[in-house]
């Protein structure tokens, strides 16, 4: 019942940034990346659980992880990579916005990724590298929220247009 209520839950959260018809926060857009937040949480509050428990890290947490990891990273990267288009759309201006405006949140945000999956894929073996998952997906989680409120597309707000030119 808990876990239904949970997913429920972020079903709810997903639809109050849909309901706002932002491009940026799209109902596929969003919901992919509530769910990998919500996967890779998961899993790493587990992996912490096992190693305070246990002493270790369990392989199938250490794969859950790289997996939620990974599935987040390609959502992700899904919304940088319109960037690169030639045509203009909401989905570049946002994807600029990640590259240019905040370039150093976005790398340090890819960098904590890193630093989880690295963490998860040997704490199996150095049990000691389990305990940076949690503390780097918390850090890399709070710049996502960052990125996920800067990087929209606000339609007629006072200060937009002045925060691209600068780019």
């Amino acid at each position: 019942m808990a876990f239904f209520l949970g997913l429920v839950s972020v079903f709810c959260s997903v639809m109050v940034y849909v309901d706002t018809k932002r491009e940026f926060w799209s109902m596929w857009k969003t919901l992919g990346r509530f769910v990998g937040s919500s996967l890779v949480g998961a899993f790493a509050v587990l992996s912490f659980s096992e190693l305070v428990s246990v002493g270790t890290v369990s392989a199938w947490l250490s794969v859950g992880m790289l997996v939620s990891i990974l599935f987040k990273a390609v959502v992700e990267a899904s919304l940088i990579l319109p960037a690169r288009e030639d045509a203009w759309s909401f989905s570049k201006k946002s994807g600029m916005i990640q590259l240019y405006s905040l370039r150093k949140t976005l790398s340090i945000r890819w960098a904590a990724f890193a630093v989880a999956a690295v963490a998860a894929m040997f704490a199996t073996l150095v049990p000691a590298l389990g305990a940076l998952i949690l503390p780097a997906v918390i850090l890399g989680e709070l710049l996502e929220r960052c990125i996920f409120f800067q990087a929209v597309v606000t339609l007629k707000m006072p200060g937009e247009l002045s925060r691209i030119q600068a780019h």
